[in-house]
């Protein structure tokens, strides 16, 4: 049920919260112009997230000028066996296969292979 004195009672409140508030700030400072400017461009969110984006975009242009500098790729393998099979794959994949690789005795006990 809607309470008439409630709702008289509360239309007082706001008006006098409003003017209390009002009471307790002080009156603005004058400030010229370059001073207000200033203020205005020290306190900008926006601005302050631009520059983010501006530093973002220049390490894109880094990163993508880097990819257009030369290569060098150096890729080195090392490997010694005596293994039967491993010995032969190794001559045969360093292209020093000879008839004499293919004697049964030299095929079944190999040198150590590097």
């Amino acid at each position: 049920m809607f309470n008439l004195t409630h709702y008289r009672r509360g239309r007082w409140i706001i008006p006098l919260i409003l003017m209390g508030s009002a009471a307790t700030h002080a009156a603005p400072e004058k400030m010229d112009f370059p001073t207000a400017v200033r203020m205005a461009l020290e306190q900008n969110p926006t601005l302050a997230a631009t520059a983010e984006q501006i530093e973002n975009a220049r390490a894109q242009q880094r990163a993508a000028r880097g990819g257009l500098l030369p290569r060098l790729d150096l890729n080195v393998e090392a490997s010694r066996t005596n293994a039967p099979l491993g010995a032969f794959a190794g001559r045969l994949s360093q292209q020093r296969v000879t008839a004499a690789d293919f004697d049964p005795a030299r095929l079944n006990d190999p040198e150590d292979f590097d």
